[in-house]
């Protein structure tokens, strides 16, 4: 079976007044920190980021909204039985598929 990428663009959930960060601990700008940038912009960049990275590497420190988009709370464990985290599942799932990538797409992520 062939690897078929396919990026899917996010949108923003919530601007950053229709939120409490402190829920979003991901979250660490604030509308102190320069430059500031439009939810437009700020769509713009996590959209350039998951195209260059192929979705593997998302710098979430840009940004102050909620987008579709999330960073994985590692040492979560709502789905799966303990004492196994989100970081060990996500772990297994993802060493297998850049096995697979990377053996298709002769690359080295």
């Amino acid at each position: 079976m062939a690897w078929t990428p396919y990026m899917v663009s996010t949108y923003c959930l919530c601007a950053p007044a229709d939120f409490e960060s402190k829920d979003y601990p991901y979250i660490t700008r604030t509308e102190n920190d320069q430059p500031q940038y439009t939810i437009e912009e700020k769509t713009y960049m996590i959209n350039e980021q998951i195209d260059e990275s192929e979705g593997f590497d998302i710098d979430y420190t840009f940004f102050q909204c909620l987008f579709k988009y999330r960073p994985v709370i590692l040492n979560g464990d709502d789905f799966v039985e303990e004492p196994k985290t989100y970081g060990d599942l996500l772990r297994k799932l993802s060493q297998k598929s850049l096995e697979c990538y990377n053996e298709e797409e002769g690359t080295k992520y």
